[in-house]
């Protein structure tokens, strides 16, 4: 489980060069859109985390 941003950083720049896609648990694939911040806490708008934006494949399944 990647919890921190280091530790993603330290993963993707451990691999080589290469297209990216998230998988969910029943393996639809969704490309990155970008990166934004997401609230943690509604009470606290200025409790928040990084979150990936993704993108849904019309079908499910990203075209390489």
């Amino acid at each position: 489980m990647v919890l921190t941003t280091a530790q993603l950083a330290r993963d993707l720049n451990n691999l080589s060069d290469n297209f990216v896609i998230a998988v969910d648990e029943d393996g639809v694939e969704y490309v990155i859109n970008s990166i934004g911040k997401a609230c943690r806490h509604y009470d606290s708008p200025y409790d928040y985390c990084y979150a990936l934006k993704l993108k849904k494949a019309s079908s499910g399944c990203v075209k390489r």
